[in-house]
C-alpha cells in the first residue's frame, strides 16, 4: 500500500475503532435510561463526549488524507470522497478500503439505531412523568360556568323535575 493510502486506511480502522466504543456506550446508555440510573447516565453521557471529540480530530485528519490522495486529480464533486481514492487506488488497496468503509457505515448504522431508540426510551419516560404530575397536581375545583361575580342563581324547577 502506498503510504499515504496506509494513513487513511489506518485513520478509518481508528475511527471504526472509536464508532464501536461509542456504540457500546450507547447500548450501556440504553440500560441506563431503563433502570433510570442518572448518575450513571451523567457519567456515560461525559464519556461519551470524549469519544465524540477523538472523533472529531480523525474526521478532520480523515478529510485531510482525502485531500492530500486526490490533490490534482479532476473530481466531479466540490469535497473529496472515500470512493474518489478507492476508484483511484490498485486492486488491493481497494479491496482493503472498501472493507473498512463498509464496516464504518455498519457501525454507523447500528449507532444511529441505538441513539434511535435511547431518544425514544428518554421521550416515553418525559411522558410518563408529565402524566405523573398531572396526575398528582391539584385539579381545577369546578368546571361548571358561574356568574363572573361569583353569584349563583337557582333555576326555577321545570314542571318535569317536579313531576319526578
Amino acid at each position: 500500500m502506498d503510504v499515504s493510502i496506509q494513513a487513511l486506511f489506518n485513520l478509518l480502522t481508528k475511527l471504526v475503532t472509536l464508532h464501536q466504543s461509542l456504540h457500546q456506550l450507547a447500548e450501556r446508555k440504553t440500560d441506563a435510561i431503563k433502570r433510570g440510573s442518572m448518575e450513571e447516565l451523567n457519567a456515560l453521557m461525559t464519556e461519551e463526549q470524549a469519544h465524540i471529540a477523538a472523533i472529531a480530530k480523525l474526521e478532520e485528519a480523515r478529510v485531510n488524507a482525502l485531500n492530500e490522495l486526490v490533490k490534482g486529480h479532476l473530481l466531479t464533486g466540490q469535497h473529496p470522497t472515500l470512493q474518489d481514492v478507492i476508484n483511484r487506488a490498485d486492486e488491493k488497496e481497494q479491496q482493503q478500503l472498501t472493507s473498512v468503509q463498509t464496516e464504518l457505515v455498519r457501525c454507523l448504522s447500528a449507532l444511529k439505531q441505538q441513539n434511535d431508540l435511547n431518544q425514544q426510551l428518554i421521550y416515553q419516560s418525559l411522558q410518563f412523568v408529565h402524566l405523573t404530575m398531572d396526575l398528582v397536581r391539584p385539579q381545577a375545583k369546578s368546571y361548571n360556568y358561574e356568574r363572573p361575580n361569583g353569584v349563583k342563581q337557582s333555576l326555577p324547577h321545570s314542571s318535569f323535575n317536579s313531576k319526578i
